[in-house]
């Protein structure tokens, strides 16, 4: 039999027709099983070609709030493009793992990858064994970053083992603050951080939350890392936030403590031990932005990338005589002071914290 759709030139099919029948009928009991078992099969064109199965499924995305602990709670992380959060797991993921080279997902300019080490220095206090104060390398290619060279600062032995000893002071302070409001679990954490503290600029990881915990001598980096991993450990949102004097280069960080609602600047370290200072003034305790930024106005970069959210209320502070109650901290005193002195003796405080701030600035010959 002459095949019909054979196309000229080429040789004829030697193939009689009581061998195609068994083939059709099996063809035909295969189907009619299939559409039986599962309904109809699932035909979808592809690149002019026919694929008989389920639709392919789409590529996943990194699961970022897996990968990043406490990721709802970490303010720079979370206001980030969804690109640039993908990128930032993939490198938090990498330094986890103490990788020297760390691929990214995503092509991105270098100024991205700046605001994503940034971020992860500020946002992620658990990661103190990347020496952020080091020079990190970005391998390019056609001006895109496709890679990043992290500094470390310890070896993964070490740092496994500050970080169970960090947790475990962390675990402790949270164990302490059960039972009590938000407002006051803050007080205590800021009376033990300030209290187990010293303000050192040469300290070793002075400029990490270990420093801060373990070594009990760091810089403002880490002093307010510290006091923002344990406000994540007691579930109360806080960030870090950094300015810098535009006649002076020596910058400053300090916290940012949501409570009820209500945002607060709050800087533990002007109430950290030095060695000319033995006690405390609370001098920016749950303070309106003003208070900071007066003479550390915050960093461009940072006003210009992320919607801060405002602080301009001082009714939580130390020294609002309206509402100060003392009564679980015995080494305190009540006052109250009429509201005739409430702004003069604002004025006067503000003027000793200045005179403290360039007399320790003048001392130390540092960054904070």
């Amino acid at each position: 039999m002459k095949d019909r759709n054979r196309l000229p030139g080429m040789p004829e099919r030697k193939m009689k027709n009581h061998r195609r029948k068994p083939v059709r009928i099996f063809v035909l009991l295969v189907s009619a099983l299939m559409l039986t078992l599962g309904g109809s099969p699932h035909i979808e064109p592809l690149n002019g070609t026919l694929h008989l199965g389920p639709p392919a499924a789409a590529a996943e995305e990194l699961p970022v709030d897996s990968v990043i602990p406490h990721f709802a709670d970490r303010f720079y992380l979370r206001n980030m493009a969804p690109e640039l959060q993908r990128d930032a797991a993939a490198i938090y993921q990498g330094i986890a793992a103490f990788e020297d080279e760390i691929e990214l997902p995503d092509k991105l300019d270098s100024g991205s990858i700046e605001r994503i080490i940034s971020a992860l220095r500020y946002d992620c206090p658990e990661l103190f064994q990347v020496n952020f104060s080091g020079r990190y390398s970005m391998k390019t290619r056609n001006g895109e970053v496709h890679a990043v060279r992290i500094p470390y600062g310890m070896g993964k032995g070490e740092y496994d083992r500050k970080l169970a000893q960090c947790r475990e002071i962390l675990a402790q302070l949270a164990r302490n603050a059960e039972g009590i409001g938000r407002e006051e679990a803050e007080r205590y954490v800021y009376e033990c951080l300030t209290d187990w503290i010293t303000y050192s600029t040469d300290a070793p990881h002075c400029a990490n939350a270990s420093g801060a915990l373990l070594g009990r001598a760091a810089k403002c980096d880490g002093i307010s890392l510290a006091m923002k991993w344990a406000m994540e450990e007691l579930g109360i949102p806080a960030f870090v936030i950094s300015g810098q004097d535009p006649g002076d280069p020596s910058g400053h960080a300090w916290n940012c403590v949501q409570i009820d609602g209500i945002w607060y600047d709050v800087d533990l370290t002007n109430d950290s031990a030095t060695a000319g200072r033995s006690m405390k003034i609370y001098p920016a305790y749950n303070v309106r932005r003003e208070w900071m930024t007066r003479l550390y106005p915050v960093f461009p970069d940072i006003a210009a990338y992320y919607n801060i959210p405002a602080s301009d209320r001082m009714d939580r502070s130390f020294h609002n005589f309206w509402r100060m109650d003392t009564r679980d901290f015995s080494h305190e005193r009540k006052c109250a002071i009429p509201p005739f002195f409430e702004h003069t003796f604002a004025f006067l405080l503000f003027c000793v914290i200045i005179i403290l701030r360039r007399q320790r600035t003048d001392a130390a010959g540092t960054d904070h």
